[in-house]
């Protein structure tokens, strides 16, 4: 497969796309455009950007047969070719932007497929940007007409986003060996003298929970705009981040990076890699229905600050900090809610990033995070520190991450088994993952057994630590 991007008017934010597909040898195809992405799992119909799709130089007839969905029928034997328009105007980490001497692309939001032709090469042609610099997981090859590059499968290349860019900075770090690199684009100057090591400090301690690095090398691609903006998504080596601006409080922005640097980091095992058995493969048609997004977001949320918190990157203040935010979140907004952990997952599919209804569904990052604190707590108080949440981690990223066979709920039920008494687990389950029980008082009991502050309501109906 190969595609061409090009633009005759960056301003415009239209990218031109011809996509040739190679050696066809059906009288008719289908090509299907993605209707959600990895890492958010609601329908975002990427084909509404679109315009434009037609057959350029081959015999043969297209015909629009569903929101996302064309045939082609009467074609011969030999190359394809489809031209079509993507609209690129989204300023978030998941979506795509084009402007003057910038692109950052999201691949799966711009490049349809054909269903049994995922596993095929890919190739890219980005003409023009010969004098941009290119950020992403994909090595990029600068020749004098513009980047190429090439990707083993469909698949990876719609997980792996890019930046093109004539501001782009970057500094690589090393750990056990592997590099990594942060990319930064936008108005700021960043005190690498101070970043890269704290950087450092969260990928070792994240390696050493799982034992090694599941690729050769990583990529944090951080875009910063001018304007309030937090958002991370994670990919198979890559993380893109954007946020902003980086004129308000250094210390803030700081810990914000950080924050989402450490979680989109550990995602590369959980989520990329520690896969539910749902969505192996994607299915990029239609949901990809699954009840343990607690695990793969909650579980996250949880060790992005407590990576940070083990590499003293965060000082014991600044943990305490985020963890009364994940607090408030949940408590302030989500309980007591009708629906637990598990249908909460499961309506991701239908409002699970929009606030909905007031106390129907909980957040399987805020409650999640708060779960996993409790498990981690009663596996090593048991345990008697032999054991923690760490170990139900590495046990998911040996059975099921390095296998890719996915896990189901059943599996990872099993593993808390094995490190918990028979009525601890049920207990643990019954009440937390899939009832409503309030979080409120076991969460006060964890905290106080580990010397953190208690949980208050003000008069208002604010939550916070008692800090006094």
């Amino acid at each position: 497969m190969h595609f061409t991007f090009f633009s005759n008017n960056p301003e415009s934010h239209w990218l031109e796309v011809r996509w040739e597909i190679p050696d066809n040898q059906e009288t008719e195809l289908e090509i299907q455009w993605p209707a959600w992405r990895p890492g958010r799992y609601e329908l975002q119909n990427f084909a509404q950007k679109v315009g434009q799709v037609t057959l350029k130089g081959t015999k043969g007839e297209m015909k629009k047969i569903s929101k996302d969905r064309w045939k082609i029928s009467g074609l011969n034997p030999g190359p394809v070719t489809i031209q079509y328009r993507f609209y690129a105007e989204e300023i978030n980490a998941g979506g795509s932007y084009l402007s003057t001497d910038f692109l950052y692309l999201n691949p799966i939001n711009a490049t349809p497929y054909i269903p049994s032709r995922r596993e095929e090469p890919v190739t890219v042609f980005l003409p023009g940007t010969q004098n941009l610099r290119y950020a992403g997981g994909l090595p990029g090859k600068k020749t004098d007409e513009g980047w190429v590059l090439e990707a083993p499968n469909y698949d990876q290349w719609v997980d792996s986003p890019f930046l093109l860019s004539t501001t782009l900075q970057d500094r690589t770090y090393f750990v056990q060996g592997v590099p990594f690199t942060l990319w930064i684009d936008g108005h700021i100057n960043p005190d690498w003298n101070t970043l890269l090591p704290e950087f450092e400090a969260f990928t070792q301690k994240q390696i050493e929970l799982f034992g090694e690095f599941p690729e050769p090398d990583f990529h944090f691609l951080l875009w910063v705009v001018d304007f309030p903006f937090y958002h991370g998504v994670e990919h198979r080596n890559s993380t893109m981040m954007v946020l902003g601006p980086a004129t308000q409080d250094p210390a803030e922005f700081r810990r914000e990076l950080l924050g989402l640097a450490s979680h989109e980091l550990f995602h590369v095992w959980n989520i990329c890699k520690i896969r539910p058995k749902e969505l192996l493969p994607y299915d990029y048609s239609r949901e990809n229905y699954f009840n343990t997004c607690f695990i793969a977001e909650g579980i996250t949320t949880y060790y992005g600050d407590e990576m940070l918190r083990r590499a003293t990157v965060f000082t014991q203040e600044e943990y305490v900090k985020e963890l009364e935010t994940i607090c408030r979140r949940h408590f302030e907004t989500a309980e007591p809610a009708e629906l637990s952990l598990l249908d909460s997952s499961i309506d991701l599919w239908m409002d699970g990033y929009r606030s909905g209804v007031p106390f129907r569904k909980v957040s399987v990052y805020h409650k999640g995070a708060l779960v996993a604190l409790i498990l981690d707590h009663w596996i090593r108080q048991f345990s008697q520190e032999s054991a923690s949440l760490d170990t139900v981690m590495q046990h998911m990223w040996k059975q099921f991450g390095k296998t890719q066979v996915g896990y189901t709920y059943t599996d990872y039920q099993e593993i808390i088994a094995s490190l918990l008494p028979e009525n601890s687990t049920q207990n643990y389950f019954s009440r937390f993952i899939e009832g409503t029980e309030s979080l409120w008082e076991p969460i006060q009991e964890v905290l106080h057994q580990q010397g953190l502050p208690r949980l208050i309501r003000t008069p208002t109906g604010k939550v916070c630590f008692d800090l006094n």
